[in-house]
């Protein structure tokens, strides 16, 4: 039988290779990291079978102590990669070798030898080079791991005086120095929030003639004028693919400043171990749905509350379960440990707040001790909208200026101000109703028929009284040093001083009455009580002789119970959630109630490091400090400065948790106030990175920019 000749299809004319192993994803939850004396040893792909073993043969220590007990995982762990058969890219092994990696100081770092000598975590402040590379042939420290802690100090030196490593670090602070003028301009322009670019600036800077190419070059020349040697000479002789001015380079610095914010700001939230999350959505002027997180906690080195913003979050799925999972996402892409999350502060969109399907539902069925927390700032902008709606829904010109739609402060003002300008408006709109524009004088003609009714007027002097006393209320609940606790404590003040006025109707009424009447008299209008009929539906009907008590029973008494109601009501849940922290605080006259003390720490247990037992003991501890003095602090936050956390760590740990419940939402809206000055219209198309490199430079002008770190080299 012929044999049959073999047929050649393209693939046999390429040489077969061997598959390489890829780099496998590195996530911070799975990576167990080592120090430099550990291997590796790898059975699969999957870095959850990473495991450390010790590699001293003359260690003495038992198997479980070979283990390296890392709390906080990071990917940038050169060592993990350390002769394994993984293939690097040029850029993954530029970053591994640049980014600069420090482990936790709560790493126990294994020990070698009869000595049991080990990495000292102070040298790598000592000897920052300890992560740098050179161009020359490389050895010990570099290319090979350094295990000998006995000659550690006498080697670090040694590998200090070396010639590459002498000409490295001259040709890094050369380079610096190059581009340091650069970087200021940009930090200050972020930092002023002014636009950065112009119409044309793209290429060389021209020193000779001062061309409008943005504020950037504009800044350049300013300091070249300055006689910025530096940055004369750079800018004279950089070659035109190293002048570090273009847009890319820009964004760049920009990104890295942003890292270096962001960095030190989830530092503080994670070295706090318990923290808020604040957030709200708003719609840039590209129409682009943001979304603003910001973090609530406890400065522990300066024993304040902070409420730092994190960054803008850009959102398509603006439903619960999917803006729910953008947050818990962006918190772990940033680095923060969700597993301290304690507190959720939204306002009361459907969204945000849904019993079932909104943001905190979602939250709250993965963390249960996030507990979520309508701003109280919003409750109390509803309980008065609300009440103004119910009783003055008759009028349909209620107001002749727009009134911001979400702060009260704002509209008291404008309420305020309408009520002493109350005569030139009326008089003003009398002067435009004689013009020859019909569609002015017809306006106008029927804004004062509107304004000049007995009803409205009175309506205005109402809102003005009572306002009044919640203006104070809308002021502090904006503070961000405050607490839960003193936020319901002040609303039940402001409560009692209504609840005064409603029990003193008849007096209060009287002072309104007597000035809306003098008002009504120099406008010529008369004051008298509207028809009344057997049945009634549009308005109150009540059968009295005097107008001032018409007015009183049909629009005093109705409006001040319901913003009681409304004030109880929209404070009810900040209420209940309080309810046994009370019982922590010194000022509490129920200090003796075990059983609520003995709830509040099994729910918050796992942040404890004791016995349900002897936590209650501590905190009656804690009560009897302050049976002899009477100066009590008064809240969560005064309590904290008088706590000593060595002698009363678990209520510190309750009284830190109560303070950083969310009060409200303030810093995430004072964040909006900043997109839109650095998104403009002439700035529609920022991108997101260089948006949130912006914004966290104006936002956090307190955080010092390092020049000398190493993200920038």
């Amino acid at each position: 039988m012929e044999k049959r000749k073999q047929t050649n299809n393209i693939l046999g004319y390429f040489k077969k290779l061997k598959p390489t192993p890829e780099l496998p994803e590195l996530s911070e939850s799975k990576v167990v990291d080592y120090v430099s004396d550990c291997n590796v040893e790898s059975t699969t792909n999957n870095p959850d079978n990473v495991k450390s073993k010790v590699n001293d043969p003359d260690s003495v220590e038992s198997p479980s102590d070979n283990l390296v007990n890392v709390p906080d995982i990071n990917p940038m762990d050169i060592g993990l990669l350390i002769h394994q058969a993984v293939k690097i890219n040029s850029n993954k092994r530029a970053e591994l070798l640049m980014t600069i990696w420090k482990p936790d100081s709560t790493l126990k770092f294994p020990q070698s030898g009869n000595r049991n000598l080990k990495f000292q975590l102070s040298w790598l402040t000592r000897w920052s080079w300890l992560r740098e590379r050179g161009k020359q042939k490389l050895g010990k420290l570099i290319l090979e791991h350094f295990s000998n802690w006995k000659k550690a100090i006498e080697e670090f030196n040694k590998h200090e005086n070396t010639n590459y490593h002498k000409i490295l670090k001259m040709e890094i602070q050369h380079d610096r120095k190059k581009i340091q003028p650069i970087i200021k301009t940009i930090i200050l322009r972020g930092r002023q929030g002014i636009a950065l670019r112009g119409h044309r600036d793209s290429g060389l800077i021209d020193l000779q003639h001062n061309t409008n190419d943005g504020n950037f070059r504009a800044l350049l020349r300013f300091r070249v004028e300055a006689d910025d040697k530096e940055l004369t000479d750079h800018l004279q002789n950089a070659p035109r693919n190293a002048s570090y001015l273009s847009a890319d380079v820009q964004n760049e610095i920009i990104d890295v400043c942003f890292d270096i914010i962001l960095k030190q700001v989830v530092n503080r939230v994670n070295g706090a171990r318990c923290f808020t999350v604040l957030a709200d959505e708003t719609t840039d002027i590209a129409g682009i749905e943001q979304f603003s997180l910001c973090a609530r906690y406890l400065d522990t080195t300066k024993m304040i509350m902070r409420e730092d913003f994190l960054k803008f979050v850009p959102v398509s799925n603006v439903t619960g379960k999917g803006l729910a999972t953008t947050l818990l996402t962006t918190l772990e892409e940033i680095g923060i440990n969700v597993k301290y999350l304690r507190g959720q502060g939204y306002d009361g969109a459907a969204s945000m707040s849904g019993q079932f399907n909104g943001v905190q539902a979602h939250i709250t069925k993965h963390y249960l001790l996030a507990h979520y927390i309508h701003c109280s700032f919003h409750s109390l902008n509803l309980a008065i909208s609300d009440s103004i709606v119910r009783v003055c829904s008759s009028s349909t010109h209620n107001h002749l200026k727009l009134l911001c739609p979400t702060r009260w402060v704002d509209r008291h003002d404008s309420i305020i101000i309408f009520l002493e300008l109350f005569d030139a408006i009326v008089d003003s709109l009398s002067e435009i109703c004689t013009w020859l524009d019909k569609d002015a004088s017809s306006g106008a003609y029927q804004l004062p028929c509107a304004i000049r009714q007995p009803e409205f007027i009175l309506a205005t002097f109402i809102l003005g009284h009572v306002l009044s006393s919640s203006l104070p209320l809308s002021k502090f609940l904006q503070t961000k040093n405050i607490d839960l606790v003193e936020a319901v404590q002040t609303t039940d003040n402001v409560v009692n001083i209504i609840k005064q006025l409603r029990l003193n109707d008849e007096s209060e009424f009287k002072i309104i009455f007597n000035k809306v009447k003098s008002k009504c008299d120099s406008l010529n209008i008369e004051i008298s009580i509207p028809r009344t009929a057997n049945k009634q539906k549009n308005r109150c009907n009540v059968q009295v002789d005097l107008p001032e008590d018409y007015y009183r029973i049909s629009l005093f008494i109705p409006f001040i119970d319901h913003f009681l109601n409304q004030l109880n009501d929209q404070f009810l849940n900040h209420r209940s959630i309080i309810e046994n922290f009370n019982y922590i605080l010194p000022s509490s006259n129920s200090i003796h109630n075990e059983e609520k003390i003995k709830q509040l720490v099994e729910m918050y247990q796992g942040d404890l490091d004791c016995s349900v037992l002897a936590a209650v003991s501590e905190i009656k501890i804690w009560h009897q400090k302050f049976t002899a003095t009477k100066d009590l602090p008064k809240n969560a936050i005064d309590a904290l400065q008088k706590c000593n956390v060595s002698i009363f760590p678990s209520t510190f740990k309750l009284l830190q948790i109560l303070a950083t419940l969310p009060v409200t939402t303030a810093s995430s809206e004072r964040s909006f106030s900043t997109l839109k000055r650095l998104k403009t219209y002439l700035r529609n198309t920022t991108c997101e990175n260089r948006l949130n490199g912006l914004a966290m430079m104006n936002i956090h002008s307190d955080i010092v920019i390092d020049l000398k770190q190493e993200d920038y080299a």
